[in-house]
């Protein structure tokens, strides 16, 4: 989207992402979802400036990128989609 655009954001668009936002909390640990209210709030211009950091290391549990290669690849061929484990659903 282009800086100069205008953007309308109806009350539609703030409750379908405010549904978003709420299931996404659902699925995140508590370090994660304070995180996730960290940024919120600094993003609102409500939160503390962040603090200087010279890099960062991020702890992955999961990455999905094999998963959705075997998805896509599985659904090009017309098989079966693999669940998150590996096998079929």
């Amino acid at each position: 989207m282009a800086d100069d655009a205008v953007v309308s954001v109806t009350e539609v668009d703030v409750r379908a992402l405010a549904a978003k936002l709420k299931g996404l909390h659902a699925l995140l640990t508590p370090a994660e979802q304070g995180l996730l209210h960290a940024v919120l709030r600094r993003a609102a211009g409500c939160g503390p400036e962040p603090p200087a950091i010279e890099g960062i290391a991020w702890a992955v549990r999961f990455s999905p990128f094999p998963w959705l290669d075997a998805v896509a690849g599985e659904e090009g061929r017309g098989r079966t989609r693999p669940a998150p484990g590996g096998e079929p659903e």
